[in-house]
């Protein structure tokens, strides 16, 4: 049995809620996926002009911020 899994599934946890049993069956297992590393250079390509556009509608007093 691996780590963190429940051989009966999501029925053990129908004393917390109802409706997990109903919810939560559909759910595909994703232990095949890869994850992805990234390095500090990635993030910032990624992240980088959002961030600068969120400080320039700050600055410049966004009405809705």
């Amino acid at each position: 049995m691996d780590i963190g899994s429940f051989p009966q599934g999501c029925l053990a946890f129908s004393s917390i809620s109802p409706n997990i049993e109903k919810e939560e069956s559909g759910i595909k297992d994703d232990s095949g996926m890869q994850d992805v590393q990234y390095v500090e250079d990635v993030q910032y390509v990624e992240v980088g002009p959002v961030y600068e556009y969120s400080v320039k509608v700050w600055y410049a007093g966004c009405p809705v911020c």
